[in-house]
């Protein structure tokens, strides 16, 4: 069997194992041992694949910027940032929302990640949309 259609037969494989409800992890694991079956890829050569793929730095980078995200979310740097926004755009129709923009935009800059940026202003927005300064009723 030639590659394209091992691999046509994989992505089939791959969703009705998803459809019929097994979980992601044993999904791929069945789409990968179809594929070394039918396509006599080497084992050996996936686990130096993903042996590689698992120590790169770009890898390693995440849980940092989650660690950053946190120490700028316990810190009083994201709600300083929120107030800032709330000075320019306060007044506006729907403040909460650019409020919410203004400072993702600052932040991602300052972060370099999404990750650390919805961590640390998400965490400060969903306290603001339920204080009264904002003008929200509180969850009952």
């Amino acid at each position: 069997m030639d590659v394209m259609t091992a691999f046509a037969f994989c992505m089939v494989l791959l969703l009705v194992l998803l459809l019929v409800g097994v979980p992601l992890p044993y999904c791929f694991a069945g789409a990968l041992i179809f594929m070394v079956a039918t396509c006599g890829i080497p084992i050996k050569s996936l686990f130096v694949w993903g042996y590689s793929q698992m120590i790169s730095t770009s890898l390693m980078a995440v849980p940092m910027f989650i660690i950053a995200g946190n120490l700028i979310a316990e810190s009083s740097i994201a709600e300083k940032l929120v107030d800032l926004a709330r000075i320019f755009v306060g007044k506006v129709k729907g403040a909460l929302g650019c409020i919410c923009v203004v400072v993702c935009g600052i932040m991602g800059a300052i972060s370099g990640s999404a990750t650390a940026t919805v961590l640390a202003i998400g965490s400060v927005m969903v306290l603001g949309m339920n204080s009264i300064l904002m003008g929200f009723p509180s969850p009952a």
